[in-house]
């Protein structure tokens, strides 16, 4: 899904990155990121205009795959460590 997503967007370059989840569940993170960044302009703004991060959960590991821009990954790392 994330590919697929990543293909289909133009735009500035995302970065991928997986991040390993200790106490939380991987689609529950992931649900609440997607929740945030649609309600909020945050994550949009730490972009640049460009597009939204892409969220989702890998239950085999529990981590969560996020593409998106480096002003936004360091947002959504951040709100993951807390």
């Amino acid at each position: 899904l994330v590919l697929e997503e990543l293909q289909r967007q133009a735009g500035p370059a995302r970065e991928v990155r997986l991040i390993e989840l200790r106490l939380a569940r991987a689609a529950d993170v992931a649900a609440f990121l997607r929740e945030l960044a649609a309600a909020s302009d945050t994550l949009e703004a730490a972009g640049s205009g460009g597009p939204a991060p892409v969220f989702e959960p890998v239950a085999s590991g529990n981590s969560l795959l996020v593409a998106a821009q480096p002003g936004q990954l360091a947002i959504v790392e951040e709100l993951v460590r807390q």
